[in-house]
């Protein structure tokens, strides 16, 4: 075993687990939609696009804002051995479409 989550699937019944699993971690985020056009990008570039909403009680003093998250993990996407000017551009290229997949998702907050 590597992990508590392990440990839970192998040895803990499913609806104990649910129950366990809410107490550790809170209640399970909902997945959500993402636009074709946005998942088209995903799929040409080989990445991972997920979304998932989670709930929050209602605040009281103002109105209820959606805010939407978006992270991009770096990646290499040259050749190491080639010119510093060259990977650079690589990255650059590779992370515009990926910013441009969370513009189409909508996300307003998104971590480089």
């Amino acid at each position: 075993m590597t992990n508590l989550d392990e440990v839970l699937k192998n040895y803990v019944p499913e609806k104990e687990r649910a129950e366990v699993n809410r107490i550790l971690y809170g209640n399970p985020a909902q997945t959500l939609q993402l636009p074709e056009s946005a998942q088209a990008i995903a799929k040409k570039l080989d990445f991972d696009l997920v979304g998932y909403k989670i709930g929050a009680a209602p605040e009281e003093l103002r109105h209820p804002r959606i805010v939407r998250i978006g992270a991009i993990q770096n990646a290499i996407k040259a050749p190491t051995t080639a010119p510093v000017a060259i990977q650079l551009q690589a990255i650059h290229d590779w992370a515009r479409e990926i910013i441009h997949a969370a513009h189409l998702s909508g996300v307003n907050v998104l971590g480089l």
